[in-house]
């Protein structure tokens, strides 16, 4: 017994470091030609250490048509440490990001709008870009600590996906008669999961949502496992995730 719990506890600190590549395709009648977008959340940036490495080695590899960031890109306070990340992600249709709650609670220093600009990408507050012919792209602000505002995404009436971005999957509930996919992150799949069992513990503002695909009305939405970890820096039997989405008509 005493080795097996030492096992588990070796496991969760070297877990973080084990990057996990998911593929998976979804039909959508809504695109023209197909879409490889690479859904990044939580990366939770502290350095330019091996975690961040291991993501932008397989964005590299993977070589998606969009990258999307759906918030706690870091703690708080400072983005500048993330800039060495943000800056080398490349992707021909744009790399995109939006707030998560510890933006909110521990607020960044400056413009983060001018920050990823600077970097190379955009950041999307309720508002709207189209980066392709049959694609929009809308960023929310957080659900459970900003002030989301779907407007944005109604006003929307030429025809091509509207893909929606956003952290707290209970955000979905502001999307979901405009959207057609949603993106969201947050909930770190639990960050530990118990056999059997499943995620003991997940944050204020996952609403029902754990990890993987799910819908509402119209709308499809993907939660992300994220790449970092929050709060105890530890996972166990889920580990960080890059996340390649294969839409297509």
């Amino acid at each position: 017994m005493y080795a097996a719990a030492l096992s588990a506890g070796l496991d969760a600190l070297v877990e973080p470091y084990l990057l996990r590549i998911t593929h998976q395709r979804v039909a959508v009648p809504e695109l023209r030609a197909p879409l490889r977008i690479a859904h990044l959340s939580d990366l939770h940036v502290q350095s330019f250490g091996l975690r961040e490495r291991q993501v932008l080695a397989a964005l590299e590899r993977e070589k998606p048509d969009l990258i999307a960031i759906t918030g706690d890109t870091v703690d708080g306070g400072d983005l500048e440490v993330a800039r060495p990340v943000i800056a080398a992600m490349r992707a021909p249709l744009g790399v995109f990001a939006v707030a998560g709650n510890w933006e909110h609670w521990r607020p960044v220093a400056g413009d983060q709008a001018a920050f990823y600009a600077s970097a190379g990408a955009r950041f999307l507050r309720n508002e709207a870009a189209h980066p392709r012919e049959d694609l929009w792209v809308v960023g929310l602000d957080d659900a459970l600590s900003g002030a989301p505002d779907a407007r944005a995404l109604a006003a929307i009436a030429g025809p091509g996906l509207r893909l929606a971005l956003f952290h707290a999957p209970i955000g979905i509930d502001d999307v979901k008669h405009h959207a057609h996919v949603a993106l969201a992150g947050h909930t770190h799949g639990g960050q530990v999961r118990i056999p059997f069992f499943g995620a003991p513990f997940r944050p204020p503002g996952s609403g029902e949502f754990d990890r993987g695909w799910y819908r509402r009305e119209k709308t499809m939405m993907h939660v992300s496992e994220g790449s970092g970890t929050s709060i105890v820096r530890v996972r166990f039997l889920c580990r960080p995730t890059l996340a390649i989405l294969e839409l297509g008509p």
